[in-house]
């Protein structure tokens, strides 16, 4: 492990050395992670940005396609920061990356469920346009295209409710 920027606080330090002591086994250091979940349910909230830092970029990439418009990822990634820090008390370790990310991801259903995230999945005018064709678009290939993505948001949307969100989350 690289060098850490933070100090475990006391309490881990204790945990750590008691249980080496009683078990007579030489327990691994506290990762990265870790530490800086300590040290933030131990009062120190400046750790939280180091903390989650790392995970920023595959948030928002894992909320994009939920949200949609980059306005709608933003407040998304910003609730789920809150969220997180609110909730610290109920991570019960692993890795932290995993419980973050499904913070993020319950709220983004959450948000859908309302109604406040308008989700363009498979819509042939949202975010997945990659580029314009070179040559124009006949009306019978554009109306066929739009009952075939009519057709998959029909059958994504009967799939239940686990296998939606995969097929959500992976397109």
């Amino acid at each position: 492990i690289g060098e850490l920027n933070v100090t475990l606080p006391a309490v881990a330090l204790e945990q750590h050395a008691l249980l080496t002591r009683q078990s007579g086994l030489r327990l691994a250091a506290p990762t990265r992670d870790e530490a800086l979940v300590a040290c933030v349910k131990d009062g120190d909230h400046g750790a939280f940005g180091e903390l989650v830092a790392p995970y920023l970029p595959g948030l928002e990439k894992l909320l994009r396609p939920l949200a949609g418009q980059h306005e709608d990822v933003c407040d998304l990634v910003q609730d789920t920061l809150l969220r997180a820090l609110k909730n610290l008390h109920r991570f019960r370790g692993g890795r932290f990356s995993t419980w973050l990310y499904r913070v993020g991801v319950n709220l983004s259903l959450t948000s859908a469920r309302r109604n406040t995230v308008c989700r363009r999945i498979l819509d042939p005018k949202g975010p997945f346009v990659i580029s314009a064709p070179d040559q124009p678009i006949a009306p019978e290939e554009r109306a066929a295209a739009r009952e075939d993505a009519a057709r998959i948001r029909d059958a994504i949307h009967r799939l239940p409710a686990p296998c939606r969100e995969v097929v959500e989350l992976r397109y």
